[in-house]
């Protein structure tokens, strides 16, 4: 115990509040817990069964029956909870406490209540633990639970340092020993608790009942409680992030304004995370495998033929032949520009990527047949492909567009793997859509405002025509304002701003109307116009302040006009005759 205790483990807190309770509770650790903050255990777990990683109910099965199994450590009936069945001594239980946080002041953290039921919406809650208390306790009350052994906790959702996990009550269950790993593995029993689906698709793993989404816990090396507020625009954004597009968005800080680009042109003219990352990025956060690449490289001898190359290659020489017999091309010689690969005069890569479930389903390839001079070029184009085709899909919002979408030429489609890796997220976001307060001016009401075009309303430009306006292949510079409009044009809260935002004319990388607008203006100019409102949980996740939108939102809902007003001005146009839109 004193190496354990000099060790700094996370759990050593847990420990300590524990044997600090003065009730019938002194000294039983939530099992929950262990499985949640023991990676050795986890890794144990998975080991011996897969299912365990999804199945947090499995896990602390697993180690309920090694503790009955060890002689030193006991199991509590209806309890997921265990113990110590020899008493510590007081030098210990004196050493624990001694290492008990000093602090002295009571901690408010705000969390995320997630209801079980998709039609009740998410609501902040606050959790109050005193200096002096146990936060799962604090938890557990707020659960309506009777205490900490009857809360299950989810493994960290987001970056490892943040400690943001979902709580949830554990479904009753009856638990016995010697049957219930049985039960759990084959699947045979049904709880009457119903599958929380927006948190098991933050989690992916089953989670039953309201949980609270909520960032506190203990870290290596302190005892100190660590807390962050997690706040319903914290909410929102996470959810946005697991979008095709999402990640972009929250890339460029622009939910609004931006839009995932239809074209990697140049690596000097993308804005944002790049494409590969992103897809990345995108297949993590939803339980899939990461991407396949594999590259191609086309030398300009042999056009009917391809050398595979490894994609993370630095340097490779392959043997090709020419006319003048075999020669060795340095394929993979490092360029100036960051190191990229590019191929020997007249040569050009290609690239396909293959998308597989966690369990190596394979679910989607993508092989277009395009060609690019640089090695990194081809990489991006091949991952934005695949995240608009994505895009495309989710967008649609159900289950049967993934299975009855058609494979294209350059994408390839396992409509039954997809649809069943996708459901939990098709399912999520049909919610979130059909949650919208649909607030849109009606057609009859549009021709008192004078419709420029493409949805745009009101455009008003201000401001001496410099004779220079923005063309595809230019870099454009803006500083802009969104705010919600209500009855009558009136301005109800901004939402987002950038004072310095750039992108590139022609790549769709802004939603249309922005462009339209922008391309009708020079240098220096400045412009308002309306727009209808945007969905409701792109307006939620940018918003300053998202308890006062959905407020605001909810206050006008039934109104006749409610609008998105966008204030913007040209600061710079850039020209880049590196990008091919220059010469189209």
């Amino acid at each position: 115990m004193a190496k354990f205790l000099s060790s700094g483990h996370a759990l050593t807190a847990h420990f300590i509040e524990a044997i600090d309770k003065k009730d019938n509770l002194c000294g039983l650790v939530p099992v929950s817990i262990l499985a949640a903050c023991d990676l050795k255990l986890n890794n144990l777990c998975k080991a011996i069964n897969h299912k365990s990683e999804s199945n947090i109910l499995l896990n602390v099965s697993f180690i309920m029956r090694a503790a009955s199994l060890s002689g030193s450590v006991g199991t509590s009936d209806g309890k997921f909870s265990i113990h110590r069945k020899i008493p510590y001594s007081p030098e210990t239980i004196q050493a624990l406490i001694s290492k008990k946080s000093s602090s002295l002041e009571d901690v408010c953290v705000e969390a995320i209540l997630i209801p079980c039921s998709m039609e009740k919406p998410v609501e902040t809650v606050s959790l109050n633990v005193c200096s002096d208390g146990y936060y799962m306790d604090t938890i557990a009350e707020k659960l309506d639970l009777a205490d900490t052994s009857s809360i299950l906790v989810s493994r960290i959702i987001g970056k490892a340092s943040s400690e943001v996990r979902l709580y949830f009550p554990a479904p009753e269950f009856p638990y016995q020993l010697d049957s219930s790993l049985e039960v759990l593995l084959n699947g045979t029993y049904t709880f009457e608790a119903s599958l929380n689906q927006r948190a098991c698709y933050f989690s992916g793993q089953d989670i039953y009942g309201d949980a609270i989404l909520a960032s506190l816990g203990y870290k290596w090396k302190s005892t100190d409680l660590y807390h962050e507020d997690v706040s319903l625009g914290i909410y929102y954004r996470m959810l946005v992030g697991r979008l095709p597009d999402g990640g972009y968005k929250l890339s460029r800080k622009a939910i609004l304004a931006g839009e995932l680009p239809a074209s990697f042109t140049t690596r000097s003219n993308w804005r944002g995370s790049f494409p590969r990352d992103l897809l990345s990025t995108f297949c993590r956060v939803n339980g899939l495998s990461e991407p396949d690449f594999s590259t191609g490289y086309l030398h300009n001898f042999t056009t009917n033929s391809s050398l595979k190359i490894p994609e993370k290659c630095n340097k490779l020489k392959k043997v090709t032949e020419s006319f003048t017999g075999t020669e060795n091309v340095d394929i993979g010689a490092a360029a100036s520009n960051g190191g990229e690969s590019v191929g020997p005069v007249g040569g050009t890569f290609t690239c396909e990527v293959k998308i597989y479930s966690k369990a190596h389903t394979l679910l989607l390839e993508c092989s277009p047949e395009d060609s690019y001079r640089k090695q990194g070029d081809a990489i991006q184009n091949c991952a934005l492909k695949v995240l608009l085709w994505f895009k495309k899909v989710v967008k649609q919002l159900h289950v049967s567009n993934i299975e009855e979408g058609p494979s294209s030429e350059i994408v390839r489609v396992y409509p039954h793997n997809l649809s069943k890796a996708f459901a939990l997220c098709v399912s999520v976001h049909a919610a979130v859509q059909n949650s919208v307060l649909r607030c849109l001016t009606q057609e009859s009401n549009r021709s008192a405002t004078k419709m420029e075009q493409d949805g745009v309303y009101s455009l008003n430009i201000d401001g001496p025509d410099s004779g220079v306006s923005p063309s595809k292949g230019l870099l454009v510079c803006i500083s802009y304002a969104v705010s919600l409009l209500g009855e009558g044009g009136h301005m109800k809260e901004i939402l987002e701003n950038n004072e310095e935002f750039e992108f590139e004319i022609g790549t769709d990388a802004v939603i249309s109307q922005l462009e339209v607008c922008v391309t009708q203006m020079s240098m220096n100019q400045s412009a308002y116009f309306i727009t209808d409102l945007s969905p409701q949980h792109f307006i939620l996740a940018a918003a300053r302040d998202t308890a006062k939108a959905i407020s605001l939102l909810s206050s006008l809902d039934g109104c006749e006009n409610i609008f998105t007003g966008w204030n913007y001005i040209v600061l710079s146009i850039h020209f880049n005759f590196s990008s091919p839109l220059m010469a189209s």
